[in-house]
């Protein structure tokens, strides 16, 4: 069983020296928490009923009662003072920790999902998967912050003043004793129902925010097929689905408070009765009375504070969840062998290829051949492979049998990340940073200089439209490149694969969308970059077949029977 990612000690361990200053504020809090009842004492039992004083304090016996209840009041203030200095350092040490423990998690969050391979991320709305990071991480930090604030010095008061209690009054302190296994058992139980409340609301806002992102994404196309009321509909339902969650949550942890109430209204009559039996027996000073009624007070209120922090955890509790189940995935690279792959100069070979995706077999004992340092585009319907190949050769996937092969390399012996790295690859759907054309080209090779930018941008054709810009490369491309048109965001990307500077080039659907001279330009910029390495296009377009050197048909027509060797058509490149 895994070991949960979002433990107290792990999340405490790289902050330990900070919350360890402030522990020791928060046991000066506490301290000082239960030294104030006592001046009040001083001044009702020794100088309102004249009281022999204990000998500690017989320099006192010739103040009047007015500089007794003076000093009194000043002792209570730097008391007040002293505890308050305590209360700001812990509160500042532990909200600087919880912070950078949220900081630590979203980081830690992000590189497990950089890590995690794409069926994982198909599984998942991108949205909410947000959403954990950002929500569920500020409810985590929540928790620490209520532990440390509201926990550690509520606990630490409490402990000490049923301490004091028993040496006041065993009596006393026993009758405020038996009502805390009952509140315990009550908080426990409520809880448990607080817990499973908000993990449906967690799961229900993880939904919403999924949808919310994908209408706001695509608000363009929802107002061009007039579909505003059918939009606003959908996110209505989701939206009062997380509304009725949370307000049952919300019912579930009311009735929690007013049940500590009552089970602590029923200590405090027997302390009060107790204690006025004391007094008219003589056993008590009426001054000690009020002591014990203060430190009654400062007992059930510590209590009904962690009452309430039950909730709070509880909350965090179904939050850590959600993370967790990021953080105990186990990355799947793709890594099948463990060395590194230092070329991938030569043909690329499949030998008897299957594979299934979630039970449906996509590829089934297809071996291909596609010459190395030519073009070869890979056609055929869809749901024949076409994309599957690109993510077998980038080690997104595993074939079930067969091997790959690149030259003398078998792709089996090798690390992924070795792999790739020697590979240029261009999506469909090319992905694009809110920054500049330069930041975006940088994708392919961050330690890029500027004049291997600038290269990989005239030779896929961007310097073409960067230089009627004002700015030029710095010019922003905007969300998911939305500023730029698809021949000039194909470009683009382009760009980032020659930049890469790699041995095999990857390309789907490269002029899926385009007219035809914004294709004539892709197909242009892709040859002049192509030049020495193996490049492999998957396509449907007519116009990059009859561009191609080579043309490899995935249709059932042009297949053989298993194991089979798909067809190859060879011409002159027009």
């Amino acid at each position: 069983m895994r070991r949960a990612a979002t433990n107290d000690r792990a999340l405490a361990r790289p902050h330990r020296r900070a919350l360890g200053v402030a522990a020791g504020l928060i046991l000066l809090e506490a301290a000082v928490e239960l030294a104030r009842p006592w001046p009040l004492q001083l001044v009702v039992d020794h100088g309102l009923q004249d009281r022999p004083f204990p000998r500690w304090a017989t320099a006192l016996e010739s103040f009047p009662v007015w500089a007794l209840a003076a000093g009194a009041g000043v002792a209570v203030l730097c008391l007040t003072m002293l505890g308050a200095a305590a209360t700001f350092g812990s509160t500042f040490l532990v909200g600087r920790s919880a912070e950078r423990i949220g900081f630590g998690l979203r980081r830690d969050l992000l590189a497990r999902l950089l890590d995690l391979p794409p069926r994982f991320h198909r599984r998942h709305s991108s949205n909410e998967l947000v959403n954990r990071m950002v929500s569920d991480v500020y409810r985590v930090e929540d928790a620490v912050v209520a532990w440390w604030e509201i926990g550690a010095p509520e606990s630490l008061i409490l402990v000490g003043t049923l301490v004091v209690l028993v040496l006041i009054d065993p009596w006393i302190a026993l009758a405020a004793v038996v009502v805390c296994p009952v509140l315990a058992v009550t908080v426990a139980w409520r809880v448990r129902g607080v817990r499973k409340a908000q993990g449906r609301v967690r799961e229900r806002e993880g939904r919403l925010a999924a949808h919310t992102g994908d209408l706001v994404r695509n608000i363009p196309v929802v107002q061009a097929y007039g579909q505003q009321r059918v939009a606003a509909r959908s996110f209505d339902g989701l939206n009062a689905s997380v509304l009725s969650s949370s307000v049952r949550a919300n019912v579930v942890e009311a009735r929690l408070e007013p049940l500590a109430d009552l089970v602590l209204s029923l200590g405090a009559g027997a302390v009060l009765v107790i204690g006025a039996v004391e007094v008219d027996r003589g056993s008590m000073t009426i001054g000690t009375l009020l002591v014990a009624l203060t430190y009654l007070a400062g007992l059930f209120q510590p209590l009904r504070s962690l009452t309430r922090l039950s909730s709070t955890l509880a909350r965090a509790a179904a939050s850590r969840q959600r993370i967790d189940e990021i953080l105990t995935q186990e990355p799947d690279s793709g890594d099948i062998g463990t060395q590194v792959a230092l070329g991938l100069s030569g043909d690329v070979v499949l030998d008897d290829v299957t594979f299934a995706y979630d039970g449906t077999i996509v590829l089934d004992g297809t071996s291909l051949h596609v010459p190395g340092g030519a073009i070869t585009a890979l056609c055929g319907p869809t749901g024949v492979g076409k994309s599957t190949l690109l993510s077998l050769l980038l080690g997104f996937e595993r074939p079930a049998s067969g091997r790959i092969t690149v030259g003398d390399l078998d792709l089996r012996e090798f690390s992924a990340w070795s792999v790739r790295r020697l590979i240029a690859y261009l999506p469909q759907e090319s992905w694009f940073l809110d920054d500049t054309i330069e930041a975006n080209i940088r994708m392919g090779r961050s330690d890029a200089d500027p004049g291997a930018v600038s290269r990989a941008a005239r030779v896929a054709l961007v310097s073409e439209f960067t230089a009627r810009l004002p700015r030029g490369l710095e010019s922003r491309v905007g969300e998911s490149g939305l500023h730029l048109s698809g021949g000039q965001r194909r470009r683009v990307a382009l760009a980032r694969a020659v930049l890469r500077d790699a041995d095999l080039m990857l390309l789907d659907e490269p002029t899926a969308g385009l007219d035809d001279r914004a294709a004539a330009l892709v197909l242009k910029a892709i040859s002049a970059s192509a030049r020495g390495r193996t490049v492999l296009v998957v396509t449907h377009d007519q116009r990059v077949k009859q561009w191609a050197d080579h043309v490899i048909d995935l249709s059932p027509e042009a297949q053989g029977s298993p194991p089979r060797q798909l067809a190859s058509t060879v011409h002159e490149r027009r």
